[in-house]
């Protein structure tokens, strides 16, 4: 059922004909863009890229733009290039409240696009290199993105409730303009 869904995912198109598939194929070009303009070292030698991922969003952004690619496109790219990193090593590891985390993603992120996000961070941890990288790391983050696949699947109507209102509903019932509030009492 995980690779029907995964598949299923990666074939609906988003905008026109093109495919999910597309879009995960570019967030994999875009996604580290920036680790150059953000490589330092700290005292020990030791070399990162704090904010690499904030930064490839903009980057991402304005090549969607040249390219003229749809609001929607442009939204799910800047999502995957900024939000590839949510999974750090030590989530494995941390006793974080895994069913919180993932309702959280999948809420956050649409659902469906939760999936692409686990799938991009499948990729970038498989194409990963460094001492830090062992079979054990990968073997973990393989685990991880297999239970949040099962998750979803499990639990997509509890994940992606049909939305029963929409921001513009609210705005008429209530009569109240547009702004934060209206994202509030959509939650509630």
């Amino acid at each position: 059922a995980a690779a029907e869904t995964v598949r299923e995912y990666l074939s609906r198109p988003l905008v026109g004909r093109r495919p999910r598939v597309a879009y995960l194929r570019f967030a994999c070009l875009l996604h580290d863009i920036e680790k150059p303009s953000t490589r330092a070292a700290d005292g020990d030698g030791r070399i990162h890229f704090y904010g690499h991922e904030k930064a490839g969003e903009s980057t991402a952004a304005r090549i969607c733009e040249k390219l003229k690619l749809a609001r929607a496109e442009t939204d799910l790219l800047e999502l995957l290039v900024a939000q590839h990193m949510i999974f750090g090593p030590g989530i494995y590891d941390s006793g974080a409240n895994l069913d919180r985390f993932f309702y959280r993603l999948f809420r956050d992120f649409g659902g469906d696009d939760g999936l692409g996000l686990l799938i991009l961070s499948m990729a970038d941890r498989e194409a990963s290199l460094g001492p830090a990288v062992t079979r054990e790391f990968n073997e973990k983050h393989r685990k991880f993105v297999g239970d949040g696949i099962v998750r979803y699947i499990e639990q997509k109507s509890r994940v992606c409730p049909p939305k029963l209102l929409s921001g513009e509903d609210v705005m008429n019932i209530l009569n109240i303009p547009a702004g934060p509030k209206i994202g509030m009492i959509l939650e509630r």
